[in-house]
């Protein structure tokens, strides 16, 4: 490379095109060490070339440029395409997600672009609620406040329609920043009906249910209903085998199902999940859809998928009864627990069961006559148990952490407009830790062929808690008797195992996740803190997570000794994207399930409830009542006496501590708020009874 071409790529890499151009001399002749005379001649040398230029004092790259938009991540990191292609950027030079924006490609780089200018804004999508003001205008007040208070929208018939419903509204930023509604999206529904408010949830988040006109017709013209004869070809034929799934009662996107046999040493068993990179292949409409959704959501009102129906419910469902293409991941594992052999292969089943969480149970623990129902799978079902148990066994001995956390489910009326109930028993049906460490099983065993055959592919990386975060979290601990936790991850499953004994278990889970942080997706080996695993990754819910995806197109790749559909900037960026396509989702659940308890509670104000103070924060007290709902008693501008580490406030003439066990009545719900607020009736246990015993924790706990 020649001394002129050096000092381009350099100015280039560093954002230093649009600067003065004495300055810039300055600066290449300091990074160089060169001469000043032979850096000004080399820039001279390119402005007789035309690849740079010299306006208003400013040097300008003229080299070539394509037009396009640009997805941008944190950490000032973009991607652009070009000829099917990702081109990484680092500087995004102001741009924001979707701008429109001209490029050039590094040469002495490969794989990354640098920006050259801004063309166009990126319209932002603003969810909220139409108001009419006194002028007869009309206006949009932003679910979220991030975007303002009040948006100005197109006025005419439409907008004068629509006052007091939900919409969504595509803007853009004017010259000082703020956002004016450029054209209607969609017009959602009714403010304050639940399902439209779900529904706005989901649309402000990036999900929606519905699939465009193009994506059908694909659908309807390639995607057949049933396996075809071609297709049986190449693959291990298992139809014989007892697959079941093992599924939440509602669930009709069915992506895995698991087969036991007992063997001369122990078991084999079979992890068979469906093989949806055969239908959505790389580059079509279906999987560029599926790429910009990311993951499914699943809200208060249904399910917001990442394929079309006919593929999610249908030809790639594991429904019982039909022939159904799979990827099989097929583990031998002692009476030990010892894993002596893995093989994986693409093969058809044919599913003998559909059977719920539930059912699972029945079966195992002789209940209901589930037993006599589901005799041909009775004994697969308890070796199923015998074999997770040894799984998990294993898990523990090299050091998992098994937080618990909650999770609830809502039992809506037949116009799904009144939450009837909130269920929170899910949690306790043991036959979920089937599914759980099967699926663990499969995607490790996934992981290290594919790291043993050298090919790289999206790992799910977890990375462990701070020296920071830890000292905070002792501190917790310390305050209920506890800890502490040093850098050996044993300390923290022994301090979980106290947890899960202790009076204040909710609120001490809550806080050990603290110094956790997100998990996301890498394409490196960095490994997950929680599982203690070096080579996991996600394999196994191809039909709601696009990385699982991406890991079947690799893996077929390698057992086809071909080389990788996908290189390493593809796979940054598709690890970037779900990981921020998975924040939005957790969000949007987040909402949704407050939105929920929210609307339960309207129909319950003035009711008198038991709960427990489970947190302590800077708007008021949390009570948790028993069915997992969450209330807020308010401090309504009382004068606060809090201690540092908000386990203990008093206000309003009394005292509450973390674990206090209250009498709270329901006095208002608020549905746009996501709250529900309460008035404090009496304190039925006092919380300092477990502060003053936190020394005896042994006693106390039973530990």
């Amino acid at each position: 490379m020649s001394f002129e071409d050096k000092i381009f790529e350099y100015i280039a890499n560093n954002n230093m095109f649009n600067e003065n151009f004495w300055s810039v001399i300055d600066r290449v002749t300091l990074a160089f060490g060169a001469q000043r005379k032979d850096v000004a001649n080399a820039i001279n040398s390119l402005i007789k070339s035309k690849r740079v230029a010299v306006k208003n004092k400013t040097l300008v790259d003229l080299s070539e440029y394509y037009v396009g938009p640009i997805k941008v991540f944190k950490d000032n990191i973009g991607f652009v395409d070009y000829n099917g292609k990702k081109y990484m950027i680092n500087g995004v030079k102001g741009a924001q997600d979707g701008d429109i924006v001209t490029f050039a490609l590094n040469q002495t780089m490969p794989g990354t672009a640098r920006i050259g200018t801004i063309k166009a804004k990126a319209e932002v999508l603003v969810v909220g609620r139409l108001v009419k003001d006194k002028r007869g205008l009309v206006y949009l007040i932003p679910d979220n406040e991030k975007f303002g208070k009040v948006i100005a929208v197109p006025q005419g018939d439409l907008a004068q329609e629509s006052v007091g419903k939900k919409v969504s509204v595509l803007c853009k930023p004017n010259n000082s920043g703020i956002l004016h509604g450029e054209k209607f999206d969609k017009i959602l529904g009714l403010a304050g009906d639940p399902i439209v408010e779900n529904v706005a949830i989901a649309a402000q988040y990036g999900f929606t249910k519905e699939f465009n006109q193009k994506i059908k017709d694909f659908v309807k013209e390639n995607v057949p209903d049933h396996v075809l004869p071609e297709e049986y070809v190449g693959r291990v034929d298992l139809r014989h085998k007892k697959f079941i799934t093992i599924d939440p009662k509602s669930c009709k996107d069915m992506d895995d199902a698991v087969c036991v046999e007992k063997t001369k040493d122990g078991y084999k068993f079979y992890v068979a999940i469906a093989d949806v990179a055969h239908y959505v292949k790389k580059g079509s409409i279906l999987d560029i859809e599926a790429e910009k959704r990311s993951l499914s959501a699943y809200l208060g009102d249904g399910v917001y998928p990442m394929i079309a129906e006919e593929l999610s419910n249908g030809i790639c469902s594991l429904n019982p009864n039909v022939d159904r293409l799979t990827k099989v991941v097929e583990i031998d594992i002692t009476k030990d627990g010892v894993i002596t052999n893995t093989n994986i292969y693409n093969a058809v089943i044919n599913s003998k069961h559909k059977l719920a969480y539930e059912d699972a149970d029945e079966i195992h623990f002789n209940k209901n006559g589930a037993e006599k129902k589901f005799a041909d799978v009775k004994e697969q079902i308890d070796d199923m148990f015998k074999v997770s148990d040894l799984l998990l066994a294993a898990r523990l001995k090299r050091g998992e952490l098994r937080f618990e956390t909650d999770s609830v489910d809502f039992v809506l009326d037949e116009t799904k407009t009144v939450v009837l109930d909130v269920d929170n028993t899910h949690d306790n049906l043991k036959s979920t830790k089937i599914i759980e460490s099967f699926m663990i099983a499969a995607n490790e065993a996934v992981g290290q062929f594919l790291i043993d055959n050298e090919y790289d592919t999206l790992f799910r990386t977890l990375y462990g808690p701070t020296d920071a975060g830890i000292a905070q979290l002792n501190m917790v601990l310390e305050e209920w008797g506890l800890g502490p936790i040093g850098n050996d991850r044993h300390d923290y499953q022994r301090i979980i195992q106290q947890v899960k004994r202790h009076p204040l278990k909710e609120y001490l889970m809550y806080k050990l996740l603290g110094p956790i942080p997100k998990a996301k997706y890498e394409p490196t080996q960095n490994g997950h803190y929680a599982l203690a695993a070096k080579n996991y990754l996600h394999f196994t819910s191809p039909i709601r997570r696009y990385p699982d995806l991406v890991t079947h197109r690799v893996l077929d790749c390698c057992l086809a000794k071909k080389p990788n559909i996908y290189d390493m900037n593809a796979l940054i960026f598709e690890g970037m994207h779900s990981s921020e396509r998975e924040v939005k989702q957790q969000k949007a659940d987040d909402e949704s399930v407050k939105l929920m308890k929210a609307m339960w509670a309207e129909n319950q104000v003035g009711k008198v409830f038991e709960g427990t103070v489970f947190d302590i924060t800077d708007e008021g007290v949390i009570v948790k009542l028993d069915n997992k709902v969450e209330l807020l008693v308010p401090y309504n501008g009382a004068k606060l006496n809090m201690n540092n580490t908000k386990t203990m406030v008093r206000f309003g003439g009394k005292a509450y501590m973390i674990g206090d066990r209250m009498k709270v009545s329901i006095e208002k719900a608020d549905r746009a708020k996501r709250l529900t607020y309460a008035k404090d009736i009496e304190k039925v246990y006092d919380g300092s009874n477990l502060f003053a015993k936190r020394n005896y924790k042994e006693e106390t706990y039973g530990l």
